[in-house]
């Protein structure tokens, strides 16, 4: 609520939660996290974008870091899905691989070519949804 309100106004926020929300909290109470932000969002006007969190080294492993991303994902995928708001899967965009350049050494965060990556991949989605709202604006208008 304060950054919408403080350094606003905003046409769009793209929302990801991180590695770190799965170390310290069960997918279901990310997803409660995540749904609060985007309702704040709603309740100013802010279209909203629900991005996946991404894969990493630890995320990447089988246990539990990668069912708990999964299970995130796929609840955040089916509440978008059911409050119309866009779900965008990172993993498509910005594929987890030990070896790319995309990735810092650590595994966990984007490297400065992924976080560009993301981002170039992350605009025609976030075109999109502007022309959609502005459309829809237009059409209250009329």
């Amino acid at each position: 609520h304060e950054l919408l309100e403080s350094y606003g106004p905003f046409t769009v926020a793209l929302i990801m939660a991180g590695s770190n929300d799965l170390s310290c909290s069960a997918p279901d109470a990310i997803l409660k996290n995540l749904v609060s932000l985007h309702t704040a969002c709603q309740e100013r006007g802010v279209a909203s974008l629900a991005l996946a969190i991404p894969c990493s080294w630890v995320a990447s492993r089988e246990g539990f870091g990668r069912d708990a991303r999964e299970t995130t994902n796929r609840l955040l995928a089916e509440w978008a899905g059911e409050v119309k708001v866009d779900f965008l899967d990172t993993e498509e965009l910005v594929p987890w691989s030990r070896h790319s350049t995309h990735w810092d050494r650590d595994g966990l965060h984007l490297s400065p070519a992924g976080s560009r990556q993301l981002g170039h991949d992350l605009a025609p989605n976030v075109l999109a949804r502007l022309l959609r709202n502005r459309q829809a604006t237009v059409g209250e208008n009329k």
